[in-house]
Order: C-alpha cells, then sequence, then structure tokens
C-alpha cells in the first residue's frame, strides 16, 4: 500500500513537471476598421469671370445726304421707341415742299377745270391726257420731298440705351453714314470662357433637370432665368 503511495505521488510530480512549460495566452480583439461615406455631392458650384456685352446694338444712319442740324442724345441716354435723336438741316427742303405743294394743288386745278372742258367737247381727248399726267407728275414730286422731310429726322427703332455718338453737329453726312448706336438695356449677354471638359459636363438633360446658373453683379446675387 506504502508503494503504491509512492508510485501515485511520483506520477504527479511527473505530470506536473510536463504542463510547467505551458503558457495561456488570451486571444487579442477583433479590430475592425470602419469608413465613414460621405453623402454624395448634390450640388456643385463653379465660379467664371465673364464680360457683361449688349445682347442688340443697332447703328442708325440717315437715308439721304445733309449736314445735322441738331444731335439730341449723349452716349448713357436712355431713349424711347420713336423718339427723335438727331436731325438734318430740312430748310431747302422746306421751300422745295413749298413749291411741289404749289405745282401739285395748281395741277389738280388744270385737271378739273381741263375734266369740265371735255364734257362740253372743247378739249380733246389728247389734251384731256397731258393734264392728267402733269397733276400724276406734280403728285410723285409732292410726295418725294414728304419723304425726304421725314428722313431728316432720325429716330429710335427701340428703346434703349445709346452706345455711341460717332458724328458732330453741324457734319455733313451721307446716306448709311453711322451717327448713333444704341442698344437694348433689357436683356444683355455675358461672355465667359470654359474648358472643354466643363462644356462636356453640361448635357442638355442636366441643364434641364439641375443646372442652375447664378450670376453676381456688383455684389449682388441673382438666379438666371
Amino acid at each position: 500500500m506504502k508503494k503504491s503511495m509512492i508510485a501515485i505521488g511520483l506520477a504527479s510530480l511527473a505530470l506536473t513537471g510536463c504542463y510547467s512549460d505551458i503558457t495561456v495566452r488570451e486571444r487579442a480583439p477583433l479590430m475592425v476598421e470602419s469608413v465613414e461615406v460621405s453623402k454624395p455631392v448634390e450640388q456643385q458650384y463653379r465660379e467664371f469671370k465673364g464680360q457683361v456685352v449688349t445682347a442688340e446694338q443697332t447703328k442708325l444712319s440717315f437715308r439721304i445726304q445733309g449736314e445735322i442740324s441738331h444731335l439730341l442724345v449723349k452716349p448713357g441716354q436712355s431713349v424711347k421707341k420713336g423718339q427723335v435723336v438727331a436731325k438734318l438741316d430740312d430748310e431747302k427742303l422746306q421751300q422745295q415742299y413749298r413749291d411741289a405743294l404749289a405745282q401739285y394743288e395748281l395741277a389738280t386745278k388744270q385737271l378739273r377745270r381741263g375734266t369740265e372742258l371735255y364734257a362740253r367737247d372743247m378739249i380733246s381727248n389728247s389734251e384731256l391726257d397731258e393734264l392728267t399726267s402733269n397733276r400724276q407728275l406734280a403728285k410723285a414730286q409732292y410726295q418725294n420731298i414728304q419723304h425726304q422731310i421725314q428722313y431728316t429726322s432720325l429716330k429710335a427703332p427701340f428703346s434703349g440705351v445709346v452706345a455711341e455718338v460717332s458724328k458732330e453737329r453741324f457734319e455733313n453726312v451721307g446716306p448709311g453714314e453711322t451717327v448713333v448706336s444704341i442698344y437694348q438695356d433689357d436683356k444683355v449677354y455675358v461672355k465667359i470662357s470654359l474648358s472643354d471638359h466643363i462644356l462636356a459636363s453640361i448635357t442638355p438633360q442636366a441643364q434641364r433637370n439641375a443646372y442652375q446658373p447664378v450670376r453676381f453683379s456688383l455684389g449682388l446675387r441673382t438666379a438666371s432665368p
């Protein structure tokens, strides 16, 4: 019995000696790296410098030759449609108008008198035709002078702003020579330079759905239509 107890003791010591070199290690915690996904970009702003230019600039000129007697506007001045901006000296034309009117009235009276005489067989058909032709010629000359007098006034074809006055008072001008330039102030264009990359990104579909240009003028922000 005593030998058995000794044997069990030796076996225990042997087992203890075998397991004395075993080290128990704790499992390292599992590390997970997280990445925060930002919200997709819904709006993007770009700034461009541009130059404001007039949408429509019209050069005004007289239809006839003459001397400028009046310049009634200055650069930067606002004008209304139909407003007179310059006038030619029409003194000679006014005298021609009075002479043409007198000739027309005389030819009209002669034709009326000739018609009465022809009805009473006092003049021939050829004489009546001559009186008729004289009246038609006098009427044409009278109307031509009327039109020329109207052409001595240069009027604005639309409401706008005077951009430039190219002539001076008492200066002779010919037909088609620019006297005044005006532009519409209710509409302007802005010229900007864009790269090919930006132009390619602006598609009609994107422009219709999301593209909303905004202009800044003198510190003021305004949404473009």
